[in-house]
């Protein structure tokens, strides 16, 4: 009798021990749970308010690359050069803005899917180039700006 009273405690603590432990992981009557959304519709965070009353959302986390500002540096270059027409079966124009035809040392050509390679002859005074591909294959050609300090790429698509 003495054995049925001592697993009887001891199945009766271990319940009470789960009990405690499923009382403590569940959800408060008064809480919430919060979206913050950005201006695409996008979730961008979540947030755990345990009183429903006093809820203050914290901001979500500044996304900041290391390299902020010469990727927008970056971006504005590449927006100085136009390729037409593209896509193309024949002749390319590419044109640049007057304020990089003084930082442009190099202007090259490569087929991305073929082996094709040629740099492009151009003059700084002029602010353009102008390429033959009719006699070339169907393909993908890149396009490769040297700069004094960076390199800027665009694709030209042969049909």
């Amino acid at each position: 009798m003495r054995k049925i009273t001592l697993l009887f405690i001891f199945f009766l603590g271990i319940y009470q021990a789960k009990a405690q432990e499923t009382e403590s992981r569940s959800i408060m009557p008064m809480s919430k749970l919060v979206f913050n959304y950005d201006a695409a519709g996008n979730q961008n965070q979540r947030f755990y308010c345990y009183d429903g009353n006093d809820c203050i959302v914290p901001d979500p986390p500044a996304r900041i690359t290391e390299n902020e500002s010469e990727d927008k540096t970056a971006d504005l270059l590449e927006n100085k050069f136009t390729i037409y027409p593209n896509p193309t079966k024949g002749a390319v124009s590419i044109n640049w803005d007057i304020s990089v035809k003084d930082i442009i040392q190099k202007i090259e050509i490569v087929g991305y899917h073929t082996p094709y390679y040629k740099e492009v002859s151009f003059r700084n005074t002029e602010l353009n180039a102008n390429i033959d591909l009719s006699r070339e294959m169907q393909s993908i050609y890149i396009v490769q700006f040297t700069l004094k300090d960076q390199v800027i790429t665009k694709k030209i698509i042969k049909l």
